[in-house]
């Protein structure tokens, strides 16, 4: 009887992957990154869309910028322990989730870049890093736009 369960718990392992986190594989990563920053997205649609006045915004955004930076962050983590190739699948499907964004809530969000924009500049250029943010997730990317920013994160 032991021998059967042992034969089952290995079988279960090799097969539905009882100890393998998910996010090893580049299409599951790419679908995480992808639906992060749609949330991301729709959290920070739901802040500006009121336009609170700039200083009740700006300490929320950076908030939501850090929390997801971090969230990135960790998913970068996965990506770079990956070959070339999953990297490249991760992101090619990471960006094609990305585009199934609400595109309502994309042009809320822009719109609201440019009004907030054309009171205050920086609160503007906030609104708009949010686009970029998935460079979080990939740290060549990372290290090649903003060397400063992943050298401050430890990411070398």
């Amino acid at each position: 009887m032991k021998k059967i369960i042992v034969f089952v718990l290995i079988i279960c392992f090799l097969f539905f992957g009882c100890s393998k986190d998910r996010l090893t594989d580049p299409t599951e990563l790419g679908n995480e990154i992808g639906l992060k920053y749609i949330e991301m997205y729709e959290e920070l649609n739901f802040l500006v869309s009121n336009r609170p006045d700039v200083d009740t915004l700006k300490p929320l955004l950076l908030d939501l910028k850090n929390k997801y930076i971090e969230n990135f962050i960790n998913l970068g983590k996965y990506n770079e322990e990956m070959s070339d190739a999953d990297k490249s699948a991760a992101s090619a499907i990471a960006w094609g989730e990305m585009l199934k964004i609400d595109s309502a809530v994309r042009d809320s969000v822009e719109k609201a870049r440019m009004e907030y924009w054309n009171k205050d500049m920086e609160l503007g250029n906030l609104i708009g890093e949010f686009n970029i943010i998935t460079q979080y997730a990939f740290y060549d990317l990372l290290r090649e736009q903003l060397p400063e920013e992943a050298e401050r994160l430890g990411i070398e």
